[in-house]
């Protein structure tokens, strides 16, 4: 999946949002999601039919994108920056999982979640490159891409889970 990125007003401030983004409950779900499946390693995390598993998860976020959009394919700056974050978090707790199971089905839902996350990384990495928040936090007219990288592989450390 390749989303456009539909550009926002540019005169409308970066911290003028109007929808908040509760990064902690997902986190938190993501976290019992592993607590629940690691102390239950006769259920299936991958099965669309078990309660709570990783690909019920994948299809509710994807259809709350789906129903944001406003044009089919086409992503806001706020969806692209959600989808990517929360995407990032489920394939690691995918893999997680995956690592500890007994259960052959995950490679295929892991690939895709991975593919999708591999399309919004560039338009994440522009995003985070033209962010004034970002370029007040580091105190800079201008975000260079060895910043945005690092910034970004700081990030996906945080959420990599595979890594003890």
């Amino acid at each position: 999946m390749v989303a456009k990125v539909r550009q926002q007003n540019p005169e409308k401030k970066e911290d003028e949002e109007e929808r908040e983004f509760d990064f902690f409950s997902i986190y938190q779900a993501f976290y019992k999601l592993r607590k629940y499946f690691l102390s239950h390693p006769e259920k299936d995390p991958f099965n669309s039919g078990t309660v709570f598993s990783i690909a019920l998860m994948f299809r509710a976020i994807s259809l709350e994108i789906d129903n944001r959009m406003l044009k089919p394919g086409e992503l806001n700056n706020e969806d692209v920056i959600y989808y990517f974050i929360f995407l990032s978090e489920l394939v690691s707790t995918a893999k997680v999982l995956a690592t500890n199971s007994t259960f052959e089905n995950s490679s295929v839902l892991i690939d895709k979640i991975e593919m999708i996350v591999a399309d919004l990384e560039l338009p994440f990495k522009q995003l985070m490159s033209e962010s004034r928040i970002l370029k007040q936090f580091l105190q800079s007219d201008s975000i260079d891409q060895s910043a945005v990288e690092a910034i970004l592989g700081w990030f996906k450390e945080q959420v990599d889970y595979t890594h003890g």
